[in-house]
């Protein structure tokens, strides 16, 4: 199914130096938890409890069929069915005592550098789940399956009361054109990318 967009003007969206990351939160009522965006009201959970709940669930074992376990075979192997490995994060993680990245030798997150809630810059992003054309000016572009960030939203009114949001994005071949939110075509997400002042280790 073909779409309409359009060609849009240069937007410059320039934030280089941020990069992605994500915060630890604790409450009573939730434990340990992660969010990619700022939640206004939380505090941040400590690292020490972050890793200690990463401690808790590095790994999750499914045993095979009876409850006799012998530890020489877990050891080997022999009873697991499944290791689920927790997903370590890539990016930076935002604790009550500043910003952490994860530590490979020690197998827990370490201290990298400083964090400032005035330098996070909030980015909508849409994930295109297949290839999509849309009709541009009579020509048919592609826009192909993949994340992309949305540099400006637009509403666009047609007749008297019908609204269609446009989100303006830039292509893998550096075209920028506004595409129209069709719902259910696209999904559509906010992650926060902040400044972070590291440590000489990790500059």
């Amino acid at each position: 199914m073909n779409f309409t967009g359009k060609v849009c003007e240069n937007i410059v969206q320039n934030f280089t130096k941020h990069e992605e990351v994500t915060y630890a939160y604790e409450t009573t009522d939730t434990g340990v938890f992660e969010s990619k965006v700022l939640i206004e009201g939380l505090e941040f959970a400590s690292v020490e409890s972050l890793n200690n709940e990463i401690e808790r669930q590095f790994a999750m074992m499914v045993f095979k069929g009876d409850d006799d376990y012998d530890e020489d075979e877990i050891w080997a192997g022999e009873k697991i069915e499944k290791l689920i490995i927790r997903e370590k994060y890539l990016d930076t993680i935002i604790c009550k005592e500043g910003a952490f990245l994860w530590d490979e030798s020690d197998y827990k997150y370490e201290y990298a550098g400083q964090f400032s809630k005035e330098d996070i810059k909030r980015i909508k992003r849409i994930v295109v789940p297949e290839d999509k054309a849309i009709l541009i000016n009579n020509e048919i572009i592609v826009v192909y399956a993949g994340t992309y960030d949305v540099l400006k939203e637009d509403i666009l009114t047609i007749g008297t009361n019908v609204k269609i949001e446009l989100f303006t994005i830039q292509l893998n071949g550096g075209r920028i054109v506004a595409i129209p939110n069709h719902i259910g075509v696209f999904n559509v997400y906010e992650t926060d990318t902040a400044l972070i002042d590291y440590i000489d280790k990790y500059k």
